[in-house]
């Protein structure tokens, strides 16, 4: 699940998944904007058919989170 939610991410901003790690911040690097990061959680919704509220992203803040979260809402 880890390498499917970090291809996604890598993807939706267009770089190379070797630069995302579950240490990444969300908005840490240039690419990943605040129009990307509806982008990236708009895909990973499609891909894990999950549903995020705001205020549960704006409580992530590294891909590691976001692994975590996804692992918790999928058990």
């Amino acid at each position: 699940m880890e390498e499917k939610i970090i291809e996604i991410i890598a993807n939706e901003l267009g770089v190379s998944k070797e630069i995302i790690t579950e240490d990444t911040e969300i908005g840490g690097i240039p690419e990943w904007d605040s129009l990307h990061n509806v982008q990236v959680f708009g895909a990973i919704e499609i891909a894990f058919e999950i549903k995020f509220q705001p205020e549960q992203i704006m409580d992530l803040e590294t891909v590691g989170d976001i692994i975590q979260f996804i692992n918790e809402v999928k058990v």
